[in-house]
């Protein structure tokens, strides 16, 4: 006994003779329609096992957007070739990952594969990575919305840090530390207007103040009168208590001079060349290294 030959390449013909009641009872009668009938089911078995194949997997993570193979019931008792829409459009409804079978069933492995390589950049659409750092410098990737929430806390807290813009004068002199907010302010201060103690006639002043915790900060004011800046001045307090005064204004010097109200050493070197300030000593013994250092000028005098 043999099997009905399998044809290579397999075919699909829907022309089948019908028989006929002249016709003989015969194996030759009924091969022919047998084989075509078998190689038809030969023929739809590879159709169906090839659009299943291209258009499904496992289940398995990491294996792409296509149906999961589990979903697909393939139709049975079709009398007409299932095609790669008719299956798409089935497994359509047992998709649970919302790819729509129907748009991909036509695309072939060589596009899916080509359509997955495809990278977004600043200069075209396509796949982006997802960043959650605040520092990276990429043009190829997303921030993550916690990033961008990061990169917005920190810019708020930047600028709160750095400098609260005062109205003009809206401080006074004897407005005290708890009056200004915390971190660093600055406030322009007219005399005409606002007088300070440090300013005189038509001068004006910015007023620059760190406060660095309730009860302790530093105060600075720049004095100018038209276009030139004259003197500086500074004050501090620091102290447990909210509300104590401020301590007293201090002078800090320019390169325009000033009065000096305490001791000024100069720092020892031995850069004797070069114009600076000198410690300037006086005695009436020998100079010597306990009583002196380098870089220091020392007259000796009888009494």
């Amino acid at each position: 006994m043999t099997n009905h030959e399998i044809h290579e390449p397999i075919d699909f013909n829907e022309v089948l003779r019908k028989l006929q009641t002249s016709d003989p009872a015969h194996a030759d009668t009924f091969n022919p329609l047998f084989e075509r009938l078998i190689n038809n089911d030969v023929f739809l078995k590879n159709l169906t096992e090839r659009l299943i194949q291209e258009h499904t997997h496992s289940g398995k993570n990491g294996e792409g957007s296509k149906i999961p193979l589990d979903n697909i019931d393939v139709p049975t008792g079709l009398g007409d070739i299932l095609t790669a829409k008719e299956l798409a459009e089935h497994v359509n409804e047992r998709n649970p990952h919302g790819t729509r079978a129907v748009d991909v069933g036509g695309a072939s492995a060589q596009e899916f594969t080509t359509h997955l390589a495809e990278d977004a950049s600043t200069t075209k659409k396509g796949h982006v990575q997802l960043n959650n750092t605040t520092t990276s410098t990429s043009t190829t990737q997303a921030a993550t919305a916690n990033a961008v929430r990061s990169a917005y806390n920190r810019a708020v807290d930047v600028d709160s840090e750095q400098v609260n813009r005062l109205t003009a004068n809206t401080h006074q002199e004897d407005s005290t530390l708890a009056d200004y907010p915390m971190g660093f302010s600055v406030m322009m201060a007219a005399n005409s207007i606002n007088p300070w103690s440090v300013l005189s006639g038509s001068e004006y002043g910015v007023v620059e103040t760190y406060r660095t915790s309730p009860g302790w900060g530093t105060q600075r004011i720049t004095c100018h009168r038209g276009t030139g800046t004259r003197a500086v001045y500074q004050r501090s307090i620091g102290s447990n208590t909210v509300g104590a005064a401020w301590g007293p204004w201090k002078q800090i010097l320019t390169q325009d001079g000033g009065d000096l109200t305490g001791i000024l050493k100069a720092h020892p070197n031995t850069s004797y060349t070069v114009p600076q300030v000198r410690n300037i000593r006086f005695g009436t013994t020998e100079p010597t290294g306990a009583i002196g250092s380098n870089g220091d000028i020392y007259f000796q005098y009888e009494e």
